[in-house]
């Protein structure tokens, strides 16, 4: 088990020393790899339960442009796809604050230093507002936080690993049971 960025487990992947990698899709150079679509989940905007707009339901990136945000780094496929959305409708923001992972990221935003875009399967649980973002420019949907399971697309030349093969089978009975996983083609990716 290993936590890293997307492009040193998208290496580890192709090189070998990993077997499966679990990672959003954005932002990630897929060459070498194949993917199944694991799970998908709209952004949302998280706030302190506090803030004035809590209650909303609703809200245009534009709207909340001027107040500090919370995100990740850029070398998380969060951050990139934060930035593509926040670019698709034509608005700039100041990021007050640049976190390595969503428990920091939230711990952050629960006392007012900033809003976060983050996906709204990591909100479970947590004692955070949070507002679904409406399309200010265009009609078609944002894109989505989607999370695949990554394999070397060329493994001939690597061991085979039964442990990790199980794993991998697991996973996606697991998924496959909830009905969200499938093969996802990355030719001319």
């Amino acid at each position: 088990m290993r936590e890293g960025h997307l492009e040193g487990l998208a290496q580890g992947v192709r090189q070998g020393e990993l077997d499966l990698a679990f990672m959003p899709t954005a932002g990630v150079s897929r060459a070498g790899l194949s993917m199944e679509l694991l799970f998908s989940s709209p952004l949302v905007v998280a706030l302190p339960p506090e803030h004035n707009l809590t209650g909303v339901g609703n809200i245009t990136l534009g709207a909340i442009a001027h107040e500090p945000f919370v995100d990740f780094s850029p070398r998380w496929g969060t951050r990139v796809l934060v930035d593509q959305i926040f670019a698709m409708e034509g608005v700039l923001r100041s990021t007050a604050f640049e976190l390595e992972n969503f428990e920091l990221l939230f711990q952050f935003v629960a006392p007012g230093f900033g809003l976060a875009l983050a996906p709204g399967a990591t909100m479970a649980g947590r004692h955070l507002a949070h507002l679904q973002i409406m399309r200010s420019r265009g009609s078609n949907p944002l894109p989505e936080w989607v999370v695949g399971m990554f394999e070397a697309s060329a493994s001939g030349d690597l061991p085979s690993n039964p442990p990790a093969a199980l794993f991998k089978a697991m996973i996606r009975q697991e998924f496959g049971r909830l009905g969200s996983a499938r093969p996802v083609s990355l030719s001319g990716a």
